[in-house]
């Protein structure tokens, strides 16, 4: 299965001025040009820690073919559409009186399943709003911002020191989504 987003967040979690202030920079275009993909990238990067999307985007989901639940992400609120491409190659629409939502994750598939190629769902989903995202989170997000901001590479020979990484990923545990 593969996911991607295919419409992101209209806003961050994490303003360029929040941002700003964090990192102690002033509004420059150089500047704020890394911090803007800093953002993304810390948005990204939490969303992969925590298993979950972040806030509200639009993704597509694919399969190798039908079953019953396919597992499409976590806080999903609405299915958009599912197609299906079959064996001649014609992509079908599913009627959406054939599938529905589960425990915010699951689409479920009633009927005889038709024998496809490639399934695609679409769907929207986010745990969160821009401006009511957790404050542990949007600080963990900011210390990826700084990180970014402060070294530009991922290896730096004249660091001393790191917050414990305990403390760094203990503020995003308790939003994380298992799996089994």
């Amino acid at each position: 299965m593969g996911r991607k987003v295919t419409k992101p967040p209209a806003e961050e979690a994490i303003t360029l001025e929040a941002a700003q202030q964090h990192v102690k920079a002033d509004p420059d275009d150089d500047n704020d040009v890394i911090l803007r993909r800093a953002i993304v990238a810390a948005r990204e990067r939490v969303e992969h820690e925590l298993g979950r999307p972040l806030l509200p985007q639009t993704c597509e989901a694919r399969f190798d073919g039908f079953s019953r639940r396919l597992a499409l992400w976590q806080d999903v609120g609405r299915v958009v559409s599912v197609s299906y491409v079959d064996d001649t190659g014609a992509t079908v629409v599913v009627d959406p009186g054939r599938y529905y939502l589960t425990g915010a994750a699951w689409l479920n598939v009633t009927g005889s399943l038709p024998a496809a190629r490639e399934v695609i769902a679409v769907f929207e989903c986010g745990a969160f709003e821009p401006d009511s995202v957790p404050e542990s989170i949007v600080e963990w997000m900011l210390l990826q911002v700084g990180a970014i901001h402060e070294s530009r590479s991922s290896v730096d020979t004249m660091q001393t020191y790191e917050l414990p990484g305990h403390f760094v990923d203990g503020l995003i545990d308790r939003y994380r989504f298992y799996s089994i």
